[in-house]
């Protein structure tokens, strides 16, 4: 045996499972960076590519600033290559509050699929097998935002019954009193961005 198992095993369904035989290999990972050169998407997608992950520094941000970036994206739109937007940071629960601002407004306009707290080189994986199996773009961010194994932590709504605005401030406050680090991360960030 070559596996030992620290407690009995359990199944996760009922389900029997399916063997995905077919992967898209001309996919393409980008660590974005302050100072990053949006060109780098046109040369990927020029290249063959037919997907690419950009690894957003902080919170999934990607700077817009005089460097070719919307160009990028909006070029690898035109030629049907879906971007996916990723990040290291942790986000929890409350993921989705985050990415609105950070993601939604900032890059409107252009096909992005956000995939929220999933690990890049996950999103990496799992964009080899979402090309596999279908080249529409709807589909692909139908499958690339559904958690197939934990890969998305599920979102926890801020709002209780009463979705008043106080309440949605003490959920935030909430969120960033537990973790310290994503309230400097979300100012550093805001400073940033308002450059753009």
């Amino acid at each position: 045996q070559f596996i030992t198992l620290n407690e009995p095993y359990r199944k996760r369904s009922k389900s029997k499972p399916m063997l995905y035989t077919k992967l898209e290999n001309d996919v393409a990972t980008l660590k974005v960076y302050p100072g990053f050169d949006g060109k780098r998407i046109e040369h990927l997608v020029e290249y063959g590519a037919k997907g690419i992950v950009l690894e957003g520094y902080g919170l999934g941000n990607v700077p817009l600033l005089d460097n070719h970036m919307r160009e990028g994206i909006a070029y690898a739109n035109r030629k049907n290559v879906p971007i996916i937007i990723a990040s290291s940071s942790r986000l929890g629960r409350h993921w989705k509050r985050i990415y609105e601002a950070e993601i939604g407004m900032r890059l409107r306009g252009l096909k992005v699929i956000p995939v929220y707290d999933m690990l890049p080189e996950t999103a990496y994986v799992k964009l080899m097998w979402a090309l596999g199996q279908s080249a529409d773009y709807n589909e692909v961010k139908r499958m690339m935002q559904k958690s197939c194994a934990g890969e998305i932590t599920p979102f926890e709504n801020l709002y209780t019954t009463d979705t008043s605005k106080k309440d949605d401030e003490q959920g935030l406050l909430a969120l960033l009193s537990a973790d310290p680090r994503l309230l400097i991360a979300m100012a550093a960030e805001y400073m940033v961005s308002s450059l753009y």
